[in-house]
C-alpha cells in the first residue's frame, strides 16, 4: 500500500480493498496516520460474489490501512525498515 501525493494528482493503492473505497473514501492523510501514529483503518465494503451460479452480496469490514509488516524489521523511527535476516539488524539496538 502506498500513497503518493503531487500539486496536480494523488496515486493511492491498498492492497485487497476495492477500488471505489480506495478512490472515494482513503486520504493521504489516512497514509499518513497509519505511518506515523500506528492508527489502523477499517472500511465496509460491499461485494459482488458467486457461489455454486448463484450470485449474492455481500458487506464486508475490512482492515483497509495497517501499519503491521511481518516480513519486515521497522527501525525505530517507523519508517525505515529491513529484511529479516539482514547484518544491520543486529548492529542497531532494540
Amino acid at each position: 500500500m502506498y500513497s503518493m501525493l503531487t500539486p496536480d494528482s494523488e496515486k493511492k493503492t491498498a492492497k485487497g480493498v476495492s477500488k471505489v473505497v480506495v478512490q472515494q473514501k482513503l486520504k493521504h492523510s489516512n497514509y499518513l496516520q497509519c505511518l506515523k501514529e500506528n492508527k489502523s483503518t477499517k472500511e465496509n465494503m460491499i461485494l459482488i460474489k458467486s457461489e455454486n451460479h448463484d450470485i449474492y452480496t455481500v458487506r464486508q469490514n475490512k482492515t483497509a490501512l495497517s501499519s503491521f509488516d511481518d516480513k519486515r524489521y521497522i527501525l525505530d523511527d517507523n519508517i525505515g525498515t529491513f529484511a529479516y535476516g539482514h547484518y544491520k539488524i543486529n548492529e542497531n539496538p532494540i
